[in-house]
């Protein structure tokens, strides 16, 4: 047996499908949107954390530093590094030497640029559109020279824990309100879709069905201004033309039973008087024979010999009118079937086991 979805199911799967497909799709642009904000301002204070590097890289004075001078410019550098909630950064030299290193791992895994400017240079380290998450952290490649003087440069991670804790509580917010609101636009969708087709639709399928069984005065019911309830006028209008129809032919059939037993009667009374015709002509001959023969006797104008001649004639005739009615009894006497041989024996062992 071949299993159907009917209307309702069909409907409802597709109101379910679109609302789950289009809040869905809100909810992971309201996260993307909420990441892209959380990065940018990250982005921002990473920035700032440059401008500030260099400013202490500027006020102190680079004539004549020794390497001394420059390892006591990156320490107080890391230490503001320190206070901004970075521990991992790495500072170097104009000629590209290391001067001061701490948790900084130059290996890391497949890094994408999102930032450069005045030579800030950004790559986020993992995160993407469907990870699940900001990223473990941004990876900042700055220059510290100015045009007075060459500082080196400066390599720091900026670390995205704390995005990525707000973005899973943004998840969670979304996934419930998701679900609150999925609940209430199905609830309401099956509402109105009840009401506007699948009920409508149902007193139509009834109303035919009533129809259908020989109530021809039925009509579907239904008062909605839509497509389904133009449908339903059209098709009360037909079941009106219908009923008209069929009243029409039923008077048109009863008038042609009417013909027919007139008809019928017509030809009976005909054949009858062809019959009777046909009888009152067989019969009359000898009827008028009989006659004659009888108004002889009657006369006595013949002798014995004579008579007894009249009488066998007369009783010819008697035999021929006697015929003529026997063949037509046989005529209107139903046919009697042909006898045939039948085995007692057979027949009671049949009744018997019956």
């Amino acid at each position: 047996m071949k299993f159907t979805l009917g209307i309702r199911s069909q409907l409802g799967a597709g109101i379910i499908l679109t609302t789950l497909a289009g809040i869905g799709l809100i909810g992971l642009l309201s996260v993307k949107i909420v990441e892209m904000r959380s990065v940018n301002w990250k982005i921002s204070e990473a920035e700032n954390t440059v401008r500030f590097v260099r400013f202490l890289f500027a006020r102190l004075p680079a004539a004549g530093q020794t390497k001394e001078d420059a390892l006591r410019k990156a320490a107080l550098a890391a230490e503001a590094l320190k206070q901004a909630g970075i521990n991992a950064f790495r500072f170097t030299d104009t000629s590209g030497r290391e001067l001061l290193q701490e948790g900084f791992s130059v290996k890391t895994d497949a890094a994408d640029q999102i930032f450069f400017s005045q030579g800030v240079k950004i790559h986020r380290i993992g995160g993407g559109w469907f990870s699940g998450s900001a990223g473990e952290a941004l990876r900042v490649t700055a220059s510290l020279d100015t045009f007075a003087q060459k500082n080196g440069s400066v390599d720091f991670d900026v670390p995205l824990a704390d995005v990525n804790q707000d973005l899973a509580l943004v998840k969670r917010f979304v996934i419930a309100y998701a679900l609150l609101d999925s609940v209430i636009i199905i609830a309401i969708g099956f509402y109105f879709l009840s009401k506007a087709i699948i009920n409508p639709i149902k007193k139509l399928d009834d109303a035919a069905t009533r129809i259908a069984a020989g109530a021809l005065g039925e009509r579907a019911d239904v008062a909605v201004e839509n497509e389904v309830g133009s449908l339903a006028a059209s098709f009360n209008r037909m079941a009106g033309r219908v009923e008209t129809e069929i009243k029409r032919l039923c008077r048109v059939n009863l008038d042609l039973v009417n013909a027919e037993d007139e008809l019928l009667r017509s030809r009976t009374l005909a054949a009858m008087g062809s019959l009777s015709a046909g009888i009152a002509h067989e019969i009359g001959n000898p009827l008028g024979a009989l006659h004659g023969y009888l108004d002889i006797l009657e006369k006595g104008g013949a002798d014995k010999d004579g008579e007894r001649d009249i009488i066998r004639r007369m009783i010819m005739e008697a035999g021929r009118i006697d015929s003529i009615v026997r063949e037509f009894l046989e005529l209107a006497r139903p046919s009697a079937k042909a006898a045939a041989a039948v085995d007692v024996n057979a027949l009671l062992k049949d009744t018997v086991a019956g």
